[in-house]
């Protein structure tokens, strides 16, 4: 299951596509959407689980869009701490 999020990962995102603040920052991205993935965020996705227990082959397709999901959430936390870094307090 790791090596099919670290494709689906590297497919949604690639090296060198963000620009701005987190430009170069995809691989950290893509680590941190794993660990979430890994940590249970996949089993919060009833439509993955059921999927997965049937051994369904859209447990594919809901794998797919909790990575995505998971690399946007991820994304838009590092943009977050990199804008509290950038700006000055107050």
């Amino acid at each position: 299951m790791r090596n099919l999020i670290d494709e689906i990962a590297r497919r949604k995102l690639p090296d060198g596509v963000i620009g701005g603040i987190i430009a170069g920052r995809e691989s950290e991205i893509r680590q941190n959407a794993a660990s979430m993935l890994k940590q249970g965020f996949l089993l919060g996705n009833l439509d993955f689980v059921k999927a997965a227990e049937r051994r369904d082959r859209s447990a594919t397709l809901h794998l797919e869009r909790g990575v995505a999901t998971a690399l946007k959430r991820c994304k838009a936390r590092l943009m977050r701490k990199r804008i509290k870094e950038i700006l000055p307090p107050g």
